[in-house]
């Protein structure tokens, strides 16, 4: 396996009947790097959907999805952001025109992401700590967090697939494929 989180629980867990069923990051989209692109946005929505049943029963979901989304959250997320922020972004702003305005939506984006990798950090320690010892109170944050991650990336993969992804279609060349491809697998052999 690759990559520092898929080691760590993002998979499967049969042992937990009701848990979130996760897919490791798929290397066969890396010969397809915007194929990938939107099935990293799958993932993270799959993610957010559960965050939201967590959001309205805490006490009975959490604890069986808890393995899945820390790890996800820790590291398949971050590496996620980080390769978008050094492969994907600066590639694509070097492909666009002048006239297609693609920096101030990927600037507001890289904006978000920073805020967005504090929030999963967050989000991680508490359903760690909910699941270590579950409390009234830090069922509430859980819930509370989990909410507000979820509607913010819900907002944040629609912003993407609005703005970036169509000029991103519409730009990169064959050659920008396989540089992104070069990207990915390098990235993700860390």
């Amino acid at each position: 396996m690759m990559g520092a989180g898929w080691g760590k629980g993002t998979g499967s867990n049969p042992a937990a009947p009701g848990a979130l069923l996760l897919a490791p990051v798929d290397t066969r989209l890396f010969e397809r790097p915007l194929d990938h692109l939107a099935a990293e946005n799958a993932r993270l929505l799959r993610v957010c959907a559960q965050l939201e049943i967590i959001a309205l029963n805490a006490a009975r979901l959490a604890q069986h999805s808890i393995p899945i989304l820390v790890p996800y959250l820790r590291w398949d997320y971050s590496s996620h952001l980080d390769w978008m922020e050094r492969r994907f972004f600066p590639l694509l702003e070097a492909a666009c025109f002048v006239g297609d305005a693609v920096s101030g939506p990927i600037a507001q984006l890289v904006l978000e992401h920073g805020l967005d990798r504090s929030m999963a950090a967050r989000l991680a320690g508490l359903l760690t700590e909910y699941g270590q010892t579950p409390s009234e109170g830090l069922e509430q944050r859980v819930k509370l967090t989990s909410e507000s991650f979820a509607e913010t990336q819900k907002r944040h993969v629609a912003w993407l697939e609005m703005t970036v992804f169509p000029l991103a279609q519409e730009r990169l060349t064959e050659e920008h494929m396989k540089e992104l491809t070069r990207g990915l697998q390098v990235h993700y052999r860390r």
